[in-house]
Order: structure tokens, then sequence, then C-alpha cells
């Protein structure tokens, strides 16, 4: 009986997961910081809507990261999609005095020795340009569609800790999706480097919404009722035995 029961069981939970739906994560500035640290502060004048996350800095980039907020680091694996998005303002961008564009990237980082940063291993994604010519709000995204490939998708790239533009020979992408450690919407762009620069530019609504489990067709939803009717069937045929024996 016991068997039984826990079968019925297992068939419940599992329909239940399947017909599960995600909740998608957005730090809004409005209770905090949520763990986002880097070259910006919080400004209750400007968001969308405000606060905001704004870095008003001469520095070589912009490096927006968190890795203590459960909720954006962890095992990306676990949703078989995720999408990750910002809305960014961009104000002004100068070099010598001079306007100028800059990428916007996500760096998804699996931090391996946290005391050896050769260990680490990113994964690279440029979701747009941010520049003052760009007027008002962008909102930029990448949705990762199958977290279990294996080969990089297009437009990601893959870069070990000592700044090879390329994943080590034994990791994956997915490998690296779940172990993330580290997430940082940042100008820094691989392979490249930028003298000092003056930023002011404000991100808000930082983003991780993992898809939901797929949800059953109608043939599964009859495989598992008749799973729940013939386990029931069961039961009572083993009370009945008891019953008269």
């Amino acid at each position: 009986m016991h068997r039984i029961k826990c079968a019925m069981t297992g068939l419940v939970f599992a329909a239940a997961g399947m017909a599960g739906a995600a909740s998608a994560t957005t730090t809004t500035f409005s209770n905090g910081d949520e763990g986002w640290v880097g070259n910006a502060e919080i400004d209750a004048t400007v968001g969308a809507p405000a606060p905001g996350f704004h870095s008003l800095v001469e520095s070589f980039g912009l490096s927006w990261r968190n890795e203590s907020n459960p909720a954006f680091i962890g095992d990306y694996t676990a949703a078989p999609d995720v999408t990750i998005s910002l809305d960014v303002l961009t104000n002004s961008i100068t070099y010598f005095g001079s306007e100028v564009s800059r990428g916007m990237f996500v760096w998804l980082t699996d931090i391996g020795d946290p005391d050896d940063f050769t260990d680490n291993v990113s994964l690279v994604y440029q979701l747009g340009t941010v520049s003052a010519t760009i007027d008002g709000w962008q909102n930029l995204s990448v949705t990762i569609a199958d977290t279990g490939a294996s080969d990089l998708p297009a437009g990601w790239i893959g870069v070990d800790g000592d700044g090879n533009l390329a994943l080590p020979g034994d990791r994956s992408f997915s490998d690296v999706l779940a172990n993330i450690g580290q997430i940082e919407f940042t100008t820094y762009e691989p392979g490249m480097f930028y003298g000092f620069t003056v930023f002011d530019v404000v991100g808000d609504n930082f983003t991780l919404a993992p898809g939901a489990a797929a949800v059953p067709e109608p043939a599964s939803w009859a495989m598992m009722i008749l799973g729940l009717g013939a386990a029931g069937a069961a039961l009572r045929r083993r009370r009945t035995s008891v019953a008269f024996a």
C-alpha cells in the first residue's frame, strides 16, 4: 500500500511541476541595491521609474554586478530558458571631451576559486550599444533559448580566466550556466581596453526571468490521469483482498 501511495503522490507532484510557472526577479532599486554593486549609486531622482542605479564616474568602464543575491546567481540550467534584461538611460559618455559610444554587455561568470581569478570562466553577450545619441530609455535583453546547450549560441563569447576568448576544452556552455557565481552588466568588452572615460549613465529594472517548465499536452495529461486511476484501482483491490482474507 505504501508503494502505491508513493506512486500516486509522485504522479501528482510531477503533474504540478510540469504545469508550474517560474517567476521573474527584477531589481527596481526601490528596496535598496538587492546585492548589486559597482561604480554606481542609487539615485532617487532618476529611473524607470525612479529610483535608478546611477553611474556618474570617470573610469575604464561601467560595472554593475551581483554575486550575493540567490535570485540572480546559481544554476541557470534549472530552467529550460532564461531571459536577462535591463533598462538603460545614457546622458553622456565622453572620452577626452568628445561624446563616444560603448557596448553594453552581460557577463555570466562561474567563479571557480574565489582566491584565483584565473580559475574563472565567463559567458559574454553584447546586449546593445549605449550612447548619448540614443534618446530616452533603452530596454536591452537577451534570451538563452536552451540552457542545456553544449555549444555557444550565436552572439555569445566564452572567456577563460586568462582572458582567452574561448571556453576551456573541458567546459561546455551549459557547464558554465550550471554554476553562475556573478552576473554583471558592463561596458567592458572581451579582448578590448579603453582609457579613462566619463560616464553619466543610469540603469534600472535589472531582471532575470527563467522560463516555465513545459505544460503537458492533452495526451500527457490523459496518461497521467490513467496512471492515477490504475494506482487507485490497485489500492482498492488490495484493500478488498485483505478484507476477505
